[in-house]
């Protein structure tokens, strides 16, 4: 809950970034109307990591903020695109991905016949935007390692006007939901 007057609400809020961040992407854009997760800031403690997955939202816009003090740990990685909506699982792929690329992985899986996608690596230094195709490309953040927090502002756009994360989702990263 950023206050409106941060120098981060009102880079959310710049008709310039509104006006640039669809260019890039080629689609209209709209900011997210979601009240705990349209501008927040992702702080990664150390031994804290997002594992893979999915944005529930279709484009994430991402400014680091501040490395982990060990610069080869807190990565951004990512697939090429996986699937082409949400409702496609593509669990195959999934599964693949992470047995290849998640060393705390203990199941074994029997089918192998998917090859594990590429995993690329955002060169990502304070001061980076990044834009995403979260809803598509798996990704994840590794295990942040030192005495110093990797934090990185995330500014949510969606290609619908009044678009707002779900309650389940508010509930798993701010611990409560603004929906009734």
């Amino acid at each position: 809950e950023l206050p409106a007057a941060s120098e981060l609400a009102k880079l959310y809020q710049d008709p310039r970034l509104l006006k640039w961040v669809p260019l890039i992407v080629q689609r209209e854009l709209f900011v997210s109307e979601d009240p705990l997760g349209c501008c927040s800031i992702n702080v990664f403690r150390p031994n804290f990591h997002h594992s893979f997955h999915f944005d529930e939202s279709e484009f994430s816009t991402t400014l680091m903020l501040q490395r982990a003090s060990d610069p080869s740990t807190g990565l951004f990685q990512y697939t090429h695109p996986l699937r082409d909506s949400p409702d496609d699982l593509v669990l195959p792929g999934v599964a693949a991905t992470i047995h290849k690329y998640d060393e705390s992985c203990q199941a074994d899986f029997t089918e192998r016949s998917t090859p594990a996608p590429e995993l690329h690596t955002l060169d990502f230094h304070p001061g980076t935007l990044s834009i995403i195709h979260g809803s598509r490309c798996l990704h994840r953040v590794t295990r942040v390692e030192g005495n110093q927090s990797r934090l990185v502002a995330v500014l949510t756009f969606s290609t619908t006007p009044g678009f707002q994360n779900s309650a389940r989702v508010q509930e798993l990263f701010w611990g409560r939901s603004s929906q009734p």
